[in-house]
């Protein structure tokens, strides 16, 4: 008989993933679990969106906690209108928990740009890559350093 991977085993309950990575249960419930939501029509049903080992009690594995940390990462940059996601502020090397960086379907027609500025950062890295200062492009959007720097870095991970 094959042995299970340690990272694939059954080993937390909903509530000790919640716990463990501080994001509320009924969260974490409806993302293992699913739930059922009203509608003008009566009731739908959100479908669970981590796939938990084949285990009846829904223990999550290891691997199910990391997919849980990316979620929770992935929803805190997104901003929606109640319904739709609207606006999404991608990561950035080196400042995971950044928003300087966003895309915006309404803005530079949905281009990563300076969320503070609008200012895509594919312009901006056109003129560090033509030999301009980065103060110097800075100062021309009133941009922060960093925020340039932010650009530069989302930029060169693509």
């Amino acid at each position: 008989m094959a042995k299970l991977d340690p990272r694939l085993a059954p080993a937390y309950t909903v509530a000790e993933a919640a716990r463990y990575l501080r994001i509320p249960l009924p969260t974490v419930r409806s993302w293992v679990v699913g739930r059922d939501y009203p509608r003008r029509s009566g009731t739908a049903r959100f479908r669970p969106v981590v796939v938990t080992p084949r285990d009846s009690s829904h223990r999550l594995s290891f691997r199910n906690l990391v997919e849980l940390a990316a979620l929770r990462g992935m929803t805190n940059r997104i901003k929606s209108d109640g319904g739709l996601p609207v606006r999404f502020f991608p990561p950035v090397p080196n400042r995971p928990e950044g928003q300087s960086v966003m895309l915006d379907p309404t803005v530079a027609f949905g281009r990563s740009v300076l969320a503070r500025l609008g200012v895509t950062t594919s312009v901006i890295l056109a003129r560090i890559n033509a030999g301009e200062e980065p103060a110097a492009v800075a100062k021309d959007y009133g941009a922060t350093h960093d925020e340039i720097m932010d650009a530069l870095a989302y930029e060169r991970a693509a």
